[in-house]
């Protein structure tokens, strides 16, 4: 098919990784076709090339890494959580333990 050429011709023609380039068939910016299963392009360079191209992969990435932190944060927010819970049960058996020792065994505990 003329004028249309496979994702890995493109990638190896304009240097742009598979990746990227199915980021783009993802958000339409990027001219493509779909036949026989495949995604085409088609065979010209991209409109965004060059610096701008950097530019949008940085900030893809960015976005990537503040995800990732988002979702660490989240996690930890959690785990905190669940630790005050578990300090607040151990602090009352504490309380729980030490009471039963006072009642069962009052000479070990000065007034």
């Amino acid at each position: 098919m003329p004028g249309w050429i496979s994702l890995q011709e493109y990638s190896q023609k304009y240097n742009v990784s598979i990746s990227i380039l199915k980021r783009w068939i993802k958000n339409c910016e990027v001219e493509h076709i779909f036949k026989e299963g495949r995604y085409l392009l088609s065979d010209k360079p991209p409109s965004s090339y060059g610096e701008e191209n950097s530019l949008r992969e940085l900030k893809f990435l960015y976005q990537k890494l503040l995800k990732e932190k988002e979702f660490e944060l989240k996690t930890m927010e959690e785990q905190v959580e669940d630790l005050k819970s578990l300090v607040a049960f151990l602090e009352k058996e504490r309380q729980d333990i030490e009471k039963i020792l006072k009642e069962a065994l009052p000479a070990l505990f000065l007034p």
